[in-house]
């Protein structure tokens, strides 16, 4: 005998005759991946970056270049950077040292043999000064900095007149050192030296999470306007310490230091705009066509095309230049340049 149904199976019934009907998820297509370009594989050198009529012949034009190309023009009518954007770009440029990384005078005179060696002679004769940073990270091969421009800061900071004279007459007798013995000052002037942001400890530029805070916080709010070159130009008295920087190197490892390596104040601040543009650069390298991509392609990436003021370059980085980025890449051996076909000029990872 059939079972009678009851108002429970009934009811069930119904609910699974109303259950929507599944269905296989429809396939939707992914974008063609682009084309490999082709190498000519002719060699590129990477001062072709710039045209013929503007590259330099020599380090000292090398230099004075890269100072006055490092950062970009700020838009037309600011568009797209609000005025707080604006005077905090200006401000951060008005306070930098006048650093320039050595990887990127290699790209531009590129001959690396010959520049080390011209380098050598500037910094011997007094001068350029070259200041080591390669424990910051691998590859770097540190910066220069013209001679006269440190000496007028030490003479303009707050420092003790003593201790400024016995520093610059250090700095003259080991013009090529980029680091100096501990013995040379006692722990009171070198304490004074560090939070004034002329020495640091090696160790210091390993960690450049640190050196990013620094960079954040109060170098763009310090709104007085000087003189560039000029202590008050970098912040004034214990401009470093304002920073939260020495609070970062304790009296007992200060004591117990063999070494101090020579720096700038506020130098920290460029040092991690110059990374952080190199990281960006590389990952959009990654990111992009495989085998490389095209310079004309990359650059419109980098300037941000229509939407300039909105793009990275002026949110985070400060208006870096396209040349500045490429070129120290290209200077620390992180990509180079190839000739592509019936395209022109290509960028890839070595």
């Amino acid at each position: 005998m059939a079972p009678i149904p009851t108002k429970n199976s009934r009811s069930l019934a119904r609910f699974k005759s109303t259950k929507p009907k599944s269905h296989p998820p429809k396939h939707t297509p992914s974008a063609p991946t682009p084309p490999k370009l082709l190498d000519t594989g002719i060699y590129i050198p990477t001062s072709v970056l710039l045209p013929p009529s503007h590259r330099p012949k020599t380090v000292l034009q090398a230099i004075s270049h890269i100072r006055q190309h490092l950062f970009s023009p700020l838009p037309e009518n600011f568009k797209g950077l609000s005025p707080a954007k604006v005077s905090e770009i200006l401000q951060f440029r008005a306070r930098i040292p006048p650093y320039v990384p050595i990887p990127l005078i290699n790209s531009l005179l590129a001959a690396p043999t010959s520049t080390a060696k011209e380098i050598a002679g500037l910094c011997t004769t007094g001068v350029l000064r070259k200041l080591h940073v390669s424990r910051r990270e691998r590859k770097d091969d540190g910066g220069v900095v013209p001679t006269e421009y440190l000496y007028a800061l030490i003479q303009d900071c707050e420092l003790a007149p003593e201790l400024k004279e016995k520093f610059i007459n250090t700095l003259t007798a080991n013009p090529t050192a980029a680091e100096l013995p501990g013995h040379l000052f006692d722990n009171t002037e070198v304490r004074a030296l560090i939070d004034a942001g002329f020495l640091t400890l090696p160790s210091s530029f390993h960690c450049e999470t640190a050196m990013e805070e620094v960079g954040k916080s109060t170098l763009t709010s310090m709104c007085s306007v000087a003189a560039s070159g000029t202590a008050a130009a970098v912040g004034g008295r214990g401009v470093v310490t304002k920073m939260g920087y020495s609070s970062r190197v304790p009296a007992a490892v200060v004591a117990e230091a063999g070494e101090y390596v020579i720096s700038l104040p506020t130098l920290g601040p460029l040092l991690v705009i110059l990374g952080a543009a190199r990281r960006g650069f590389l990952e959009m390298l990654r990111r992009g066509r495989k085998g490389g991509e095209t310079e004309k392609v990359l650059r419109e990436r980098w300037d941000g095309g229509t939407t300039a003021g909105r793009c990275r370059k002026w949110k985070e980085l400060k208006g870096i230049n396209w040349e500045g980025v490429v070129g120290e890449c290209l200077g620390r051996g992180e990509c180079e340049l190839f000739e592509v076909v019936g395209m022109g000029l290509g960028v890839r990872m070595r």
